[in-house]
C-alpha cells in the first residue's frame, strides 16, 4: 500500500433509514483502536504488571457544520444521546476516490457506534466546526472489535 493523503477519504453514516456520505463536510477523522490495560501487579513483582482487556475503540470525527437535509448537523443531531446503535465506516481512497477494494474501517455485520457527543465550535473569524465522538456498540447479543477490511460496495 502506498502513502496516502487524507483528500480520498470516505465517511459514511447510516442514520436508520439510509448512508449518508457526509465526506466533503468532514475536517478530520480519528479512529482508536486498542484495549483496556489491565495491572495485574502481584505482591512479589518488581515492577507493574499488565494484560490486555477488552477491546476499546471508539471514532473522533471533526467537521464543517452544514444544515442542510440529510446533511452533517440534521445526521448528527438526531443521533446523539440515541441508544440507537449506528454504523459509521471510512474508507480510505487509495490516490483517488474511495473504491470497492479500499481499506475501510467498520461496515461489518454486528459493529456499530452510539453518537455519544456532538459539539458545535463556533468562532467569530471562522467557519462553524463541529466534533462528533462515536462509543462502540452493538445491538448484537456480544458486541465485536471491528476491524480493518476492504469496501465491498460504495453504493448509498
Amino acid at each position: 500500500m502506498s502513502k496516502l493523503v487524507g483528500k480520498d477519504n470516505r465517511l459514511r453514516v447510516h442514520d436508520g433509514t439510509t448512508f449518508r456520505d457526509l465526506s466533503n463536510e468532514i475536517d478530520s477523522v480519528t479512529i482508536d483502536d486498542g484495549f483496556d490495560e489491565v495491572e495485574v501487579t502481584g505482591f512479589t513483582d518488581q515492577a507493574h504488571n499488565f494484560i490486555l482487556g477488552l477491546y476499546s475503540g471508539d471514532i473522533t470525527i471533526a467537521g464543517f457544520f452544514n444544515s442542510a437535509a440529510n446533511k452533517s448537523h440534521a445526521v448528527w443531531s438526531a443521533l446523539v444521546g440515541s441508544n440507537t446503535s449506528h454504523t459509521v465506516e471510512d474508507t480510505l481512497g487509495q490516490g483517488a476516490a474511495a473504491t470497492t477494494g479500499d481499506p475501510r474501517w467498520g461496515g461489518v455485520s454486528g459493529v456499530a457506534y452510539l453518537v455519544s457527543k456532538y459539539s458545535l465550535n463556533p468562532t467569530p473569524a471562522g467557519a462553524v466546526k463541529y466534533s462528533v465522538t462515536c462509543k462502540l456498540a452493538s445491538a448484537a447479543a456480544a458486541v465485536s472489535a471491528p476491524t480493518w477490511g476492504t469496501a465491498s460496495t460504495l453504493a448509498p
